[in-house]
């Protein structure tokens, strides 16, 4: 393309322009949505204002007046400061809406710009590609730094797509903590009342709260697994550390039967496992924040790469 280079920084001019548009078109919306609450909330004053002078114009000598006077001033007075204070309504209310409207109109030009400016964007990018393939084919040293950055670009991705997998797994495993947690409030007092190993003095609802307890705890057991190879995914390929985090985790089944038959026998309410299941719920939002922020760096890390990616493009002529 003879005129590749200049096509391009045109089309990067309008893409920069686009950007800035869409921020102040951000910013006017804003403030839009504050002008109109602005003038629903003048109105109310306006309106308080008309009704309090009116009251005043109409105030008889009667004792309530001395009142007021006493307080307010006299009537006169009281008239005066009301008329001065709706007069400030009605101008901050013109003055608001002046702005409102000029506001509005500035919107729609600049609404109507974007639209000549939507495929900006998309013609940025077939311009850069192709631009990126010429340099690649006639300046080997580039062509690496090129494919270095498309690498890492290409990395962070898949990093972010891992993290998001195990972010989800641990989601899902809170999920059924606390499902989980709520299953042991249906047991009821009547756990302290029966030994563990005399299942048959159980009733059917019992048995019955019992079978779903168990159920759940499969539940979060295999959630829980799930969560943990998911984090060890990410430790493994991004060497992201959170092995040790692991360790806190995995034996939640082994400590929640410890709990519950220590529960069971010793206390009249199920106190151990509770707190176990607290304490694990709150070990794996722990981790989940650490995989958001980490995620988030992937980000920031992707964008830098991506902006250098687009200089270098830019920088080097054909």
């Amino acid at each position: 393309m003879k005129h590749l280079d200049q096509d391009l920084q045109e089309v990067y001019n309008q893409k920069m322009m686009r950007e800035k548009i869409i921020i102040h078109v951000a910013g006017l919306k804003d403030r839009l949505q504050k002008q109109i609450k602005e003038l629903a909330l003048l109105e109310i004053a306006i309106a308080k204002s008309e009704a309090t002078i009116e009251t005043l114009e109409q105030l008889s000598e009667q004792p309530l007046r001395k009142v007021f006077h006493k307080i307010l001033g006299n009537k006169k007075q009281q008239t005066e400061r009301e008329r001065q204070n709706y007069l400030l309504y009605i101008l901050r209310h013109q003055e608001v809406n002046k702005n409102m409207i000029a506001n509005k109109y500035q919107l729609e030009v600049l609404e109507k710009k974007l639209q000549t400016l939507r495929n900006v964007d998309a013609a940025f990018e077939k311009l850069l590609k192709t631009k990126k393939q010429q340099l690649k084919h006639r300046n080997k040293k580039l062509a690496k730094e090129i494919i270095h950055l498309e690498t890492n670009i290409r990395a962070d991705q898949s990093m972010r797509k891992e993290i998001q997998e195990a972010v989800d797994a641990g989601l899902l495993a809170n999920k059924e903590l606390r499902k989980l947690k709520k299953a042991l409030l249906t047991m009821g007092p009547w756990r302290s009342q029966v030994s563990p190993s005399n299942a048959s003095a159980l009733s059917y609802k019992q048995k019955s709260y019992i079978n779903n307890l168990l159920a759940e705890i499969g539940k979060v057991n295999t959630k829980l697994d799930n969560f943990i190879q998911e984090l060890s995914d990410v430790s493994t390929h991004y060497q992201l550390d959170y092995d040790q985090f692991v360790e806190r985790i995995s034996e939640f089944l082994a400590e929640f039967y410890d709990g519950l038959i220590t529960d069971w026998v010793l206390h009249k309410e199920i106190k151990m496992t509770n707190h176990l299941i607290d304490d694990t719920i709150a070990k794996v939002q722990r981790i989940l924040i650490m995989l958001k922020n980490d995620a988030k760096k992937s980000s920031e890390a992707e964008k830098s790469d991506r902006a250098a990616l687009q200089q270098l493009l830019l920088d080097h002529k054909i």
